[in-house]
């Protein structure tokens, strides 16, 4: 029996027996139990919740490289590694030695951040790309500082 939102050109089956499916299923319930973990805690994780979220978090990578391999030979681009997924192996490898709850330094302003800098490395020549990214960020942060001052007189006069 095969899916209707699996197309027939990757010839993958909806079968239990399918070494695909199961890797994609652990890789998803990896993910899953290491952000019920996060949520479920505070800033400072137990021994046992520090491990599992670890273990678990580098199941995950592993099984996506997994995914992302067997693919890649099929030439299917379905799962990309990415940068962002060897950050996670330093995260989880941190979140067992300093037993530290990721969701408790998270921020989602760093996202936008890194879409910026990628933007600006994408615009530049390879030859003088690092001059080029220093240049446009420190002009990013003299307008980010610009426009925090002119909030801070437009503030004071308000007052």
């Amino acid at each position: 029996m095969t899916s209707p939102y699996i197309p027939k050109t990757l010839g993958l089956q909806t079968d239990a027996e399918d070494p695909v499916i199961q890797v994609l299923a652990t890789s998803a319930y990896s993910l899953q139990r290491t952000i019920c973990i996060m949520d479920n805690n505070g800033l400072i994780l137990s021994e046992p919740d520090a491990n599992e979220a670890s273990s678990m978090l580098l199941l995950h990578c592993k099984t996506y490289c997994w995914l992302a391999a067997r693919f890649f030979r099929d030439r299917v681009m379905l799962f990309r590694v990415r940068p962002k997924l060897h950050y996670m192996v330093h995260q989880a490898w941190q979140v067992k030695e300093q037993k530290l709850n990721l969701s408790g330094f998270t921020t989602f302003e760093e996202e936008s951040f890194l879409g910026k800098i990628k933007g600006i490395i994408c615009s530049c020549h390879g030859s003088t790309c690092y001059v080029r990214f220093f240049q446009r960020y420190l002009l990013c942060l003299a307008l980010m500082v610009r426009r925090h001052r002119q909030l801070g007189n437009f503030l004071e006069v308000a007052c």
